[in-house]
């Protein structure tokens, strides 16, 4: 879309002083406007700055682009904006998390699971973690249970009438959350709900900071985050709603499509502007949606309109329905190759299914016909044989399987192991039986994978890259964060129980929670059909969609049986509960219009009879689109079609932060083996000790500059309030406390005096370098002191003897505070101290302001090279001997040059 904007689009940038719903339909380029509308605020509200606008995303890819336009925008009209790196733009859920550990010091220690772990977390815990109160069983009811618990707290619901053992689970779930320091999801936004009515100070301070906030996706926001967008209203923000209740897809997770169909019943002096010029899919496509999503109810009145550039042509839009299943798949196959002839890459097409199932007889016939596809959101790590043979290790070790089939499964891979070295890999696993060790600090399974991996010598070539390899190493990677999710839950339990415990993990329930490792690279997405669910096309736009499976009982999806939440929780408890049961014909039929218009100009909607009970007859939404013009069941043939190119909407974005930097700076390879890879540091008893002196170090810093007093003798109270190492044992905590005791009274005895000179603390910068390069990070401190006659500021990065290994501050990224602390204030920076909290002491550089545009040159070609994947290594004695992840990395004539021991 070009910058002509509509008269409602136009409306919709200027309203900025009053509440603005905006129903935005697909396609109708409402990034575009909600960036717009942000910079317009900053132009036109000289009082307003960056720090003062908020904006929720549903996704962190979401904020990503949004965040990325507004910089582009506020240079094109603004110039120079100082401190866009304060304004927050991101999930709900980061946002609560943020508040929390920003204004409240209890929480620093605390650390977010995400689904995996909290599930791993719910059954090591069964003891105590509350399902026993409502007779649930381990492993088996844990997914119910974890439901159960979001619903109670995400939901509006009378927590009165509520079953006794109800109320005691959710007591003690919460309890034993809370005594580990861990938090889930929803746990954040309750947690900071509650602060935000009960804490004065807290509701003052937000109050002060946010004047405009914005929420995007608003029509699949559940009952509590809607109470935590009432509060900031309420504390003084201007409310901007961005959504469509035609696409609201996440009922099932507690998406209630009331809050925009009665946004403006609810909320005081609200502008609603429709945004219904749909600049994406051709006419055709337009009709279609519009005809299905006409067949609900329930939602606002509205119309899109054409205005995309894409024009319908006969055959562009077909329907077919097949008695077999393999013809279905044959026909896509078909297809497929008939719009490559006409100029369409496989990264135009995607191929959008409403259940998973149906995907692996398409796959096999798309294999069979040479076609490049991704699938994704399909958890199949564990159908590769790379792991099963990176499982087939720790079975071994457990007694599950014999030598023999260890050595066959490995063999099995498609980057066939040296037998010799194979041979000798599985006889020193030998030294890892279980019955060996006594304490869990000393058995750690990714210590023991790295090394197998090590010993069997699977390494890239320096001199090229073998593709079969490639993907090998990726979902080698992707076993080592399984290795990592499980063993930060159960690092401190005895070896033998651990290994049980970790085999059975692998056995019964792994296979459902991870993908192929190459699906998570960020950075690099391959010239391929995708194949994924409706709900993850959401946003996404295609040249060419295939919707299959449209039959009755798959899509619309026949709800499903068998034990849910429904068994434990009453329904006549929760406000509009329905929402929660797949299977709802609106429901599904948003989801259909989601999935037409993803397409911009070419659209195939195709069934089968997949069983003759169950899916004889064809969905009722194929039988609504039918009643376009724009659809007939035909052949395909573009033999007479010129070829058309699809343009890229928007560039290339990339966005680095100082650990990404830190990798790629040291050696690039190093960057792709953990950031593209996925291989993970093993747990080590000591990790936290860093954080915690930081946390500790920033706590007093705050206090000061809020005016607390604060002597020695208050330190010890401090340090109890941030000090907590996970991993380690009681003797290994002790002697850490002693040590972090002896470092704070000493930073604190040394530098209190200077403590007044303190300006900035924990500052986020954020800089942005043109042609979609960002580097994010944050400043730990900023003080300013009188050297000679001239104030002189000071930019500090804290660090300890473990930081150094782990987040080691190279000269050019110090480089980068620089500019990010230009870019926040519009002032220069003199030094950069790096302020070693072990022995206390700093070390400062000058900084050249000359050395700065080297700096950024650097950055550019760091993007560059993790896009076009020129990551190759840098052997040198000193970064090869104390890499963690050398052990992939360097051959046996390496380590002895470099006199590595083993």
């Amino acid at each position: 879309m070009g910058k002509e904007y509509t008269k409602n689009q136009i409306d919709a940038i200027n309203c900025i002083d009053q509440n603005l719903q905006l129903i935005a339909c697909a396609g109708s380029g409402k990034t575009e406007i909600v960036s717009k509308r942000a910079v317009n605020i900053l132009k036109s509200k000289k009082d307003i700055k960056p720090e003062n606008i908020v904006a929720f995303t549903f996704t962190e890819k979401a904020a990503e682009e949004l965040k990325s336009r507004i910089y582009e925008k506020s240079v094109e009209e603004l110039g120079e904006v100082y401190g866009l790196a304060e304004m927050y733009v991101g999930t709900i859920h980061s946002f609560c998390l943020k508040i929390l550990q920003d204004y409240l010091a209890e929480y620093q220690k605390f650390t977010v699971l995400d689904d995996v772990k909290t599930k791993i977390f719910i059954d090591r815990n069964f003891d105590e973690i509350g399902m026993k109160q409502i007779d649930m069983a381990r492993y088996k009811d844990t997914d119910i249970f974890m439901n159960s618990i979001n619903i109670l707290r995400e939901s509006e619901l009378e927590k009165k009438k509520l079953l006794p053992k109800i109320k005691k689970a959710l007591e003690e779930y919460n309890a034993c959350f809370l005594k580990h320091n861990y938090f889930d999801f929803s746990m954040i936004m309750e947690k900071a709900i509650n602060h935000l009515e009960e804490d004065k100070d807290l509701r003052k301070r937000i109050s002060s900071r946010i004047k405009y906030l914005i929420v995007d996706e608003y029509q699949d926001v559940n009952p509590i985050q809607e109470k935590l967008i009432r509060i900031i209203h309420e504390l003084g923000a201007n409310l901007c709603v961005v959504g469509d209740d035609d696409q609201t897809i996440y009922q099932w997770r507690g998406s209630e499509v009331q809050n925009i169909l009665t946004f403006q019943k609810r909320y005081h002096r609200v502008k609603s502007i429709y945004l219904e010029d749909n600049f994406r899919s051709s006419e055709g496509i337009i009709d279609i949606a519009h005809s299905t999503i006409l067949n609900n109810i329930e939602r606002l009145p509205k119309k899109m309109k054409v205005k995309g550039d894409y024009k319908y042509e006969e055959e562009d839009i077909i329907y077919r329905e097949f008695i077999k299943e393999e013809d279905e798949w044959q026909f896509i196959a078909k297809t497929i190759k008939s719009l490559l002839k006409i100029g369409l890459n496989y990264s135009d097409i995607a191929i959008l299914i409403r259940i998973k199932r149906l995907g692996s007889q398409l796959i096999r016939v798309l294999e069979e016909n040479g076609i490049k596809f991704i699938v994704e959101g399909v958890n199949e790590l564990f159908s590769t044989p790379e792991a099963q043979a990176s499982k087939a290790i720790f079975d071994y070790l457990n007694g599950n399987i014999d030598k023999g089939v260890l050595k066959s499964v490995w063999l099995s891979i498609n980057y066939r192991p040296n037998e010799k070295l194979l041979d000798d890999a599985i006889g020193q696993l030998k030294k890892w039986l279980p019955g060996r060790y006594k304490f869990y600090h000393d058995y750690i399974f990714q210590t023991i994978f790295q090394e197998f991996l090590d010993n069997i010598e699977l390494k890239e070539e320096e001199s090229s890259l073998n593709p079969d390899l490639e993907i090998i190493l990726y979902n080698l990677g992707k076993f080592s964060q399984v290795i990592h999710d499980f063993e930060s839950i159960y690092f401190k339990t005895p070896p033998e129980s651990k290994l049980n415990s970790f085999c059975s993990f692998l056995n019964y329930t792994a296979g459902d929670y991870y993908p192929e490792g190459h699906l998570q690279n960020a950075y690099i997405r391959p010239n391929a059909v995708r194949i994924m669910t409706i709900h993850q096309a959401k946003g996404l736009e295609f040249g060419a969609v295939f919707v299959p499976g449209l039959s009755k009982n798959i899509f619309p999806h026949k709800r499903p049986g068998g034990k849910s939440v429904w068994h434990y929780l009453d329904k006549s408890l929760i406000k509009n509960q329905q929402r929660y049961e797949s299977g709802n014909i609106e429901d599904e039929r948003r989801l259909f219009y989601v999935a037409v218009t993803r397409a911009k100009k070419f659209l195939y909607l195709t069934r089968a009879v997949y069983n003759q009970r169950m899916n004889r007859y064809p969905s009722s939404f194929l039988i609504e689109a039918k009643h376009s013009h724009f659809i007939f069941d035909g052949k395909v043939d573009y033999s007479g079609r010129q070829k058309i190119k699809f343009e890229t909407k928007e560039p290339t974005r990339i966005m680095l932060n100082f650990s990404i930097l830190k990798d790629y700076y040291s050696c690039p390879y190093r960057f792709k083996l953990s950031f593209f890879y996925g291989f993970v540091q093993p747990i080590a008893p000591p990790m936290g000790y860093g954080r915690a002196l930081h946390n500790i170090v920033m706590d007093i810093h705050r206090k000061v500059t809020n005016k607390e007093k604060i002597t020695e003798k208050d330190l010890g109270v401090i340090i109890d309030g941030h000090f907590h190492l996970p991993y380690a044992d009681e003797r290994t905590t002790a002697n850490m406390r002693k040590n972090a005791d002896r470092s704070i009274a000493d930073y604190f005895n040394k530098n209190c005096t200077d403590f007044d000179k303190i300006k900035f603390i924990e500052k986020n910068i954020e800089i942005n370098f043109g042609n979609g390069v960002r580097v994010s990070g944050r400043i730990d401190l900023v003080k300013r002191k009188d050297i000679g006659e001239k104030e002189k500021t000071f930019i500090v990065d804290f660090k300890t003897a473990e930081r150094t290994i782990i987040e080691d501050v190279t000269e050019e990224q110090l480089k980068i505070y620089a500019i990010g602390y230009k870019e926040l204030t519009g002032e220069d920076a003199d030094f950069i101290e790096v302020y070693n909290l072990d022995n206390n002491e700093p070390t400062r550089k000058k900084i050249e302001q000359g050395d700065l545009k080297k700096t950024k040159s650097i950055i550019f070609k760091a993007a560059e090279d993790i896009v076009e994947n020129r990551l190759n290594k840098v052997c040198n004695m000193d970064k090869c001997k104390n890499c963690y992840l050398n052990y992939l990395c360097l051959t046996e004539k390496k380590k002895k040059e470099f006199k590595i021991k083993e």
